[in-house]
């Protein structure tokens, strides 16, 4: 089975008197405690918790209603028949705040969807809740080697790059970058930071503040999008969150298979 790694940004909303004061693990625990119905393109989705071992981490189901076609028997000539089924991926998330915190795991299955874009819908929704202390973010997990391959492949031709932030909220780094997100966010009230570089006579990225901003958005909290010259090359992180394949032992059995994925994907 393969899982797509996404991590979650939970954005402080701004707070006044009647303001919900709750920990970010504790209104997640929350939040996702309960079966969640969403829309993901105009079609109607379901997200149901499921007991984990320990209660260390979030752990359910995300999916849909289908329509199966398959043969009836023998005596009916194999004829073709349909009936409503559903489809459904698993999901883990950690919770909890620490380096490598508010981490997810989302099954990829075709006949649900892409994992991005389903947690987008899915958070759409808790989002929609005015009264909620969070705003929550959701972005792939990418590679931050694939961004340089991109650069040093295209030297001198990359003319554009632009990296979109959430204003961290988890991280306990000391970088002045990081340091300067957060006054954004407490000060100013901003929820994203958007940096743009652009030049015609092509960008020098392998620089200390590029490579800082390319170590921030690959790791969850954001993304980067680039191109070339003429628009004839274009990478996006979107593109290439990181994926993760378990196999199936132990009979199948779902405890072994989420034993398993938190043992590879998650650490503190």
């Amino acid at each position: 089975m393969d899982f797509e790694l996404l991590r979650l940004s939970l954005v402080k909303r701004r707070e006044d008197l009647f303001s919900l004061k709750i920990d970010r693990d504790v209104w997640l625990r929350r939040v996702l405690g309960d079966t969640v119905e969403f829309v993901h393109r105009n079609r109607p989705y379901t997200f149901v918790p499921q007991p984990s071992d320990d209660g260390s981490y979030i752990s359910g189901m995300i999916g849909r209603g289908i329509i199966v076609v398959e043969n009836a028997s023998p005596e009916e000539a194999f004829q073709l028949v349909t009936r409503p089924a559903y489809a459904a991926s698993a999901i883990l998330l950690d919770p909890t705040h620490h380096q490598d915190g508010q981490k997810v795991a989302l099954q990829v299955k075709p006949n649900v969807g892409a994992p991005l874009a389903i947690l987008n819908s899915l958070v759409k929704q808790i989002n929609s809740n005015s009264t909620n202390p969070y705003t929550i973010y959701v972005e792939t997990i990418s590679e931050e080697k694939d961004f340089w391959n991109f650069v040093r492949e295209n030297r001198g031709n990359v003319t554009s790059v632009t990296f979109e932030f959430f204003a961290p909220n988890m991280f306990d780094s000391e970088d002045e970058f990081d340091e300067e997100l957060r006054q954004l966010r407490e000060k100013e009230n901003a929820q994203k930071v958007t940096m743009k570089l652009e030049s015609p006579d092509g960008l020098d990225l392998e620089t200390e503040r590029v490579r800082v901003a390319a170590n921030v958005a690959t790791r969850g909290t954001g993304s980067i999008k680039a191109r070339t010259r003429g628009k004839a090359k274009r990478f996006n992180s979107k593109d290439r969150g990181k994926r993760l394949k378990i196999s199936e032992n132990d009979n199948g059995e779902e405890k072994s298979m989420i034993r398993s994925l938190i043992k590879a994907i998650f650490s503190k």
